[in-house]
């Protein structure tokens, strides 16, 4: 005969409570269900903790290196400073950001971002990355070198600096004038 009034069941159905209240307050603890995953196979439930180099990561993979322009809503504050030259100051971040990104793919195309070396410094994140992809007129080959600078606060990027080598793509593009051999 089951004992269902004793320790061992107070304490089953204690735990099942636990368990089911931490999975409604934390939805990432647990099995993320096949509707719980974005049109690239990854989870939609945001991680509880991320340090801020995951963030740039975030940003540069699903962002620059995949199109997806939601993590510009999961990552970038409202209040935002872009010093990156050209690209609007006068609208909310994520939307800042996912001009960026829009701008980048549409002038290199098959843009791929490899971060080469990264370093964390309190809040700031440092990145030098090679960016590779196609010259979307003339289909040629382009490689560039980039300096990212990003500043974060709460877990959300609140500003950044932008330094893609721009002589290097100018010059590929054949519109600086050539090397004297």
């Amino acid at each position: 005969m089951a004992d269902h009034d004793g320790p061992r069941h107070h304490a089953i159905s204690r735990w099942r409570f636990l368990v089911h209240s931490v999975r409604e307050r934390c939805p990432t603890v647990g099995d993320a269900g096949p509707h719980d995953r974005d049109h690239f196979g990854e989870s939609r439930l945001k991680p509880m903790v991320r340090d801020n180099a995951e963030l740039f990561r975030l940003i540069i993979d699903r962002g620059f290196n995949r199109g997806d322009l939601s993590v510009a809503d999961e990552v970038c504050a409202h209040q935002f400073v872009e010093h990156h030259c050209l690209l609007p100051t006068h609208l909310p971040g994520p939307e800042i950001l996912k001009i960026e990104i829009q701008s980048a793919c549409r002038e290199i195309h098959d843009l791929a971002l490899t971060i080469e070396d990264i370093v964390v410094d309190g809040n700031k994140v440092w990145a030098r990355m090679v960016a590779k992809g196609s010259d979307p007129r003339s289909g040629n080959p382009i490689t560039m070198n980039v300096i990212d600078v990003c500043r974060f606060e709460n877990g959300l990027m609140v500003e950044h600096w932008g330094i893609p080598d721009r002589f290097a793509l100018l010059h590929q593009l054949g519109l600086l004038p050539k090397q004297p051999t």
